[in-house]
């Protein structure tokens, strides 16, 4: 059996110290197989964005990892470097935000923004630079691209920033994505659309998805694996199928009752 392309060991994450410690993820052990769709659910506060940004070493100064290992493709990222880790950012692990708004810079154009990405992470000169941008714009289904390349983020409509915003994280050339919320502020149909994206992307570029939600009915479309957590403990996880049809967890059990 091959390794897992992402492994959190033992994670623990808390704040403060002594009385005043507040534990936000406890003893957290969670995998992502490689070329797979990966769904990390649970509601408000249970932990799942802690545990992205952990995967990524972007917590808070406040947050403190005191226990666990993470590995990503056998490198054990709580060793690397801060050089290794701007590396790994961008270019091999990428990160689709809820909010595109915020997460763009309102300043900068959108293919500006994709060709910042392309210079840190690839050796593409200028030329090729401006070509892939526009490559990456139509694969994520941006109609006219070299318009949409001019456009700044205030000027797209959400659903739009949000394939904009996917084109920017698949632009190094990543092995895995975390997606947080990536269709929570976005209609019905909206959110149907991004998620046939993602598929398509994962077959395409074969990548691994990390597919942080509150969603259990997107999980059902989308997911290959499904990890679900609450109070900063993964519960129980296994195949989406297994576990949407035997919840074995009380709050996986409430989770599929909010959906009815």
């Amino acid at each position: 059996m091959s390794l897992p392309l992402v492994h959190l060991e033992n994670i623990t994450v808390a704040v403060g110290e002594a009385e005043d410690r507040t534990v936000l993820l406890d003893r957290v052990n969670f995998e992502i197989p490689e070329l797979s769709i990966t769904a990390l659910v649970g509601g408000s506060g249970s932990g799942k964005t802690t545990t992205g940004l952990a995967i990524l070493r972007l917590l808070p100064s406040a947050l403190n990892i005191e226990e666990g290992r993470i590995f990503f493709n056998g490198e054990d990222l709580l060793n690397a470097s801060g050089e290794r880790m701007r590396q790994i950012r961008g270019g091999e692990v990428s990160m689709v935000f809820q909010e595109p708004l915020n997460a763009f810079n309102p300043v900068f154009s959108i293919g500006y923004q994709i060709d910042e990405v392309l210079q840190v992470h690839t050796d593409l000169g200028r030329v090729q630079r401006q070509k892939r941008v526009l490559e990456l714009l139509d694969l994520v289904g941006l109609p006219e691209p070299g318009r949409m390349a001019r456009d700044y983020p205030h000027q797209l409509s959400g659903g739009m920033r949000q394939r904009a915003m996917i084109a920017q994280a698949i632009a190094g050339d990543p092995k895995l994505i975390i997606a947080d919320e990536p269709t929570s502020n976005l209609d019905v149909t909206l959110q149907a659309r991004i998620i046939e994206l993602f598929k398509k992307l994962k077959d395409e570029l074969k990548l691994s998805i990390l597919l942080i939600t509150h969603d259990l009915g997107m999980v059902g479309h989308m997911a290959d694996h499904v990890a679900v957590m609450t109070q900063g403990k993964i519960v129980e996880s296994g195949t989406t199928g297994d576990i949407l049809s035997n919840p074995g967890h009380q709050y996986t059990k409430e989770l599929m009752e909010a959906l009815l």
